[in-house]
Formats: structure tokens, C-alpha cells, sequence
């Protein structure tokens, strides 16, 4: 579990990874609680690398600019990892706790729940039936 601390270093390490610099970034889109709640269940041993890098006297550009820097450092996997749960965050279904108001898909120019509904059984039976 991360403290209060962690949390606000965190957020700044994803604003810094996803800026709102021309729209929506990670804290607009609150990647931080979904980024938060994937490390609490899934991943003690990713979120035990990640904690050094989250003192609160750490400057986050120096944070990715370091981890960006070293592509074959366990640090570097610490970071894609971090950096697509913070993509996962601005783009999920905001029930799974990201994506604050829609404001990822609507960066995007998405309606809704992006994802198609995929076809029935009859459908693909009939698509088969007439080739």
C-alpha cells in the first residue's frame, strides 16, 4: 500500500509522463487512481522498485529522465509498466477508476465506450452460411 506521500509523487511522476500540456494529461483524467489500484492488488514486487522513486524531494523529471535513460535497468521495466497503467488510467472505462469524466476518450474525439460490441453467434453463422 503506498502512503499519502507516495500517492503525491506518484502523481507527479505521471504528470510528468502524461502532461496536460495541450488537453487532458494523467491528473485531469485521475490515471493516479487507477495506477494506485493496479499496484495495490497486482504488483508488490513492481510497486517495492517503484517506491525509491517516490520520495517526496525527488524531482519527477529527473525520475524519467533517468529511468528512460537506461533501457536494459530492471528500473526501465518499472517504468513502461507504470507509463501504461498511466495510458490504461487516461483511456479505461471510468468504472474501473481512470478516465475522470470521459475526458481521455473525448481527447481522442471517442463517445462513450469505445470498444465495438462484437458479433453474436447467429451472426457469424449467417456470415459463414453466405461465402
Amino acid at each position: 500500500m503506498l502512503t499519502a506521500d507516495e500517492i503525491d509523487a506518484l502523481e507527479r511522476l505521471l504528470d510528468v509522463m502524461l502532461p496536460s500540456t495541450s488537453g487532458a494529461g494523467a491528473r485531469t483524467a485521475g490515471s493516479i487512481d487507477y495506477v494506485v489500484g493496479r499496484l495495490d492488488r497486482e504488483d508488490p514486487v513492481l510497486l517495492a522498485a517503484l517506491r525509491p522513486h517516490l520520495r517526496g524531494d525527488t524531482d519527477p523529471d529527473v525520475v524519467v529522465a533517468a529511468l528512460a535513460a537506461d533501457p536494459d535497468a530492471f528500473d526501465f521495466q518499472v517504468f513502461r509498466r507504470v507509463r501504461a497503467w498511466a495510458w490504461e488510467g487516461f483511456l479505461c472505462e471510468p468504472r474501473h477508476g481512470g478516465n475522470r469524466d470521459e475526458v481521455g476518450w473525448r481527447r481522442f474525439g471517442a463517445n462513450g465506450f469505445p470498444q465495438p460490441r462484437g458479433y453474436t453467434a447467429d451472426e457469424l453463422t449467417v456470415d459463414r452460411e453466405t461465402r
